[in-house]
């Protein structure tokens, strides 16, 4: 007895990852949901923080700038050169109150 035949014929593999995709599919619908339930939002009813930047260029006395800084409340946030080694740019940031 033969199966009968589907139209139009559908490779097994490609089926199988048709099956796959909606598994996977729905039961990340279904975690996040669930998710939504158990996890709180982060901060909630936190007002968000607000900062102060400052950049400053400077190619000497470096580690003593940045000391000085941290003493005030200030974090060196990225250093990056503007076109040379002589052109060094230093920014910090600190919390506002």
């Amino acid at each position: 007895m033969r199966s009968p035949r589907v139209w139009p014929p559908v490779p097994r593999m490609q089926a199988k990852r048709a099956l796959l995709f909606f598994v996977v599919f729905f039961g990340g619908c279904a975690a996040a949901q669930v998710a939504s339930y158990v996890v709180p939002p982060a901060r909630a009813g936190v007002p968000t923080q607000r900062w102060e930047y400052q950049c400053v260029s400077a190619n000497t006395g470096v580690t003593e700038m940045a000391n000085e800084h941290g003493r005030e409340g200030w974090e060196m946030t990225s250093a990056a050169g503007a076109g040379g080694a002589d052109k060094m740019v230093w920014c910090f940031k600190r919390p506002l109150p």
